[in-house]
């Protein structure tokens, strides 16, 4: 579910519930429980590294945060309190506590390892957001990588993982390295 039909945390919320899903059906279709990695874009980028970052939403969805095995976050906003957008207001404003909504004051050492994917022309959602996170996570010791794509704005990166545009930049290879080196074996 989407804004403005709902409002955090009910878009975490399905989130984790999706992650119970795959978690109890994976098996049937090839893929590997002990292997579950999160990814998304911009709004489901924030959702994915939430989700990794604060265990809460998976314990409430009867999950074990401990299944995330990589998180990868593609131009996603997590260090954008206080709220400025309508988008963002309309989204996190009502919560109880606004800081809980952005990943960023969740971060810890302990996190999956992370690829933050950013790039110099994202106007909808500003590099700060991966290059903060990125920090903030690195300083605690957890393992978090940072790639800042020159020249791509917010869509291209998430429009160079398929066929047609990947000749915009290497975000497909990236991403499937990446996850090669945190899942074990190569990524499906």
């Amino acid at each position: 579910r989407k804004v403005p039909e709902v409002r955090f945390p009910a878009f975490v919320q399905d989130g984790a519930e999706a992650v119970a899903w795959v978690r109890d059906n994976i098996a049937r279709f090839g893929g590997d429980p002990q292997r579950i990695a999160f990814s998304g874009h911009s709004a489901g980028a924030h959702t994915a590294v939430l989700l990794a970052l604060d265990p809460r939403w998976l314990k409430a969805a009867e999950v074990d945060p401990g299944i995330v095995k990589a998180v990868l976050g593609l131009s996603g906003p997590y260090d954008f309190y206080p709220f400025t957008t309508k988008r963002s207001i309309d989204a996190m404003s009502h919560y109880p506590d606004p800081k809980l909504t952005q990943p960023i004051e969740q971060a810890r050492a302990d996190a999956p390892p992370m690829l933050l994917v950013t790039s110099t022309r994202d106007e909808t959602v500003r590099p700060r957001n991966a290059i903060n996170l990125s920090k903030r996570l690195k300083a605690l010791g957890a393992l978090a990588e940072l790639i800042n794509y020159r020249g791509l704005d917010h869509e291209e990166v998430v429009m160079a993982l398929s066929v047609p545009f990947r000749s915009k930049g290497p975000v497909l290879q990236d991403s499937v390295a990446f996850l090669n080196r945190h899942l074990g074996k190569e990524a499906d």
